[in-house]
């Protein structure tokens, strides 16, 4: 597989997630679509953040972990910011709601998901540290994450880590970041594997493991009861499966899925999918709509427009920026190494 069709399949299903909670946010589709598609986004967001920990001790060095963090701020806080006012001032909020969003982090609305994100970001070097003496047995470092991953909601309820959110607090989602950093650690080992299906056996893996979702979603839709956001009580199932198409669709050369990821739309919305994430609360909060497919296209065009704007304008130029300075933090690093009496 190639690396630009393995960028391609990235975006598009960050695109598929992102449009999926476009189409909940317009009540075209229920209510777990959209909180499905959010643990869709935090699996991707684990699996690729994890990677430099699993492939470079580099990473551990606390500069580099520093500049880790600084490239994480630069790509979400600016645009963050320039959603939080703009959107305000649009709707008309006063200044403290501006405040509540970029000093407290509040969470309003669809912004828990940012605070979630953010908190990732800090525990993740401490996770991969924990990790480390274990790092060259992967497939026994995923085993572990995606065991705690399956009890860790039963012990980190909000009484422990309480994260706010919307009107209140929520608790802190772990599990699909978990199971996201287990896959990062399985993918290298089972890819080559999977590399050798011929396709008939790849499209019928990739069938069945979509099936398999289908019924685990429907289950949990049937144990929830009828009116119940299912989705939101199961995390962890729901991110496991959301991996295992992911990986499957990954490593192998050719599949349906990878094919359908990778068409122009969903890759054009995924490449600015936090932005379209971010926007599309503009539009299906000020403008009255109906729950159809008109609408949503509508919204989906709007929302596209903006967030290729903001990419442009606001997200490129702060992650330019954050790499600069994570370029400079590293010169830093070498320099030091360099003075050092040990380095002679």
């Amino acid at each position: 597989m190639s690396n630009k069709s393995h960028i391609a399949a990235l975006d598009g299903l960050r695109g598929v997630a992102a449009s999926a909670v476009l189409a909940s946010h317009v009540h075209l589709a229920p209510e777990p679509t959209g909180t499905v598609a959010v643990w869709a986004f935090f699996v991707l967001s684990a699996f690729l953040l994890t990677t430099p920990f699993v492939s470079s001790d580099e990473a551990y060095r606390p500069l580099n972990v520093l500049a880790f963090l600084v490239r994480r701020v630069m790509r979400i806080l600016p645009l963050y910011a320039v959603f939080v006012v703009s959107y305000g001032y649009a709707a008309g909020m006063t200044s403290e709601f501006v405040y509540n969003q970029l000093v407290l982090f509040r969470g309003a609305g669809h912004l828990w998901t940012i605070n979630q994100e953010l908190l990732f970001y800090g525990v993740l070097p401490f996770l991969a540290l924990l990790i480390l003496p274990l790092r060259r047995f992967p497939l026994a470092v995923a085993g572990l994450l995606l065991a705690a991953a399956a009890v860790v909601g039963r012990v980190l309820t909000v009484d422990v880590v309480a994260v706010p959110a919307i009107s209140a607090y929520m608790p802190f989602f772990v599990a699909p970041f978990l199971i996201g950093m287990a896959l990062c650690f399985a993918y290298p080992v089972v890819q080559p594997w999977l590399r050798t299906l011929r396709p008939l056996v790849a499209n019928a893996g990739m069938a069945g493991l979509v099936a398999g979702f289908a019924a685990v979603l429907y289950w949990l839709s049937l144990r929830a009861g009828p009116g119940v956001n299912f989705a939101a009580q199961s995390p962890a199932p729901i991110a496991a499966c959301v991996g295992a198409c992911m990986v499957w669709a990954l490593g192998t050369e050719r599949n349906f899925l990878k094919a359908l990821l990778s068409v122009t739309p969903l890759r054009k919305i995924g490449e600015v999918g936090y932005g379209f994430y971010l926007f599309h609360w503009t539009f299906v909060q000020l403008f009255p709509h109906e729950a159809t497919l008109g609408w949503f296209l509508l919204f989906g065009a709007m929302t596209y427009s903006v967030a290729r704007f903001a990419y442009v304008v606001v997200e490129k130029p702060g992650i330019e920026l954050g790499r600069s300075i994570s370029t400079l933090l590293h010169s830093f690093g070498d320099r030091k190494a360099v003075g050092h009496p040990a380095a002679g």
